[in-house]
């Protein structure tokens, strides 16, 4: 069993209260005490972490995807920018709807 399955055996025990507290609290800390601070490999294991623990919401995989564009990695920005296109959307809003909408055009020029 790799890492991110065993993270998902072990979650699926968690409440979602529970999982949806931990999500924020991850996106908090790969934001701003990682990503603003220049801490990139840090702040990218933080992003695929909450990813992996709640993947039907799109921010961390967003916040990934604009940190390898703000970082000049086009591999990986499109690598994630694939990700997120076919990640399955739980709550479709106003995020949702323009950052596929920009992650589309972003794709469409490559």
């Amino acid at each position: 069993m790799n890492k991110s399955s065993a993270m998902q055996q072990r979650l699926l025990y968690w409440q979602p209260e529970a999982l949806s507290f931990c999500y924020l609290l991850l996106m908090d800390i790969a934001w701003n005490c990682y990503h603003r601070t220049g801490k990139y490999q840090k702040a990218e294991r933080a992003y695929l972490l909450a990813s992996d623990m709640v993947p039907n919401r799109m921010m961390a995989n967003y916040k990934l995807w604009r940190m390898y564009l703000g970082l000049g990695n086009e591999k990986k920005s499109i690598e994630i920018a694939k990700r997120i296109l076919s990640q399955p959307v739980k709550v479709i809003n106003s995020f949702t709807i323009n950052a596929r909408t920009e992650i589309k055009t972003f794709l469409s020029d490559k």
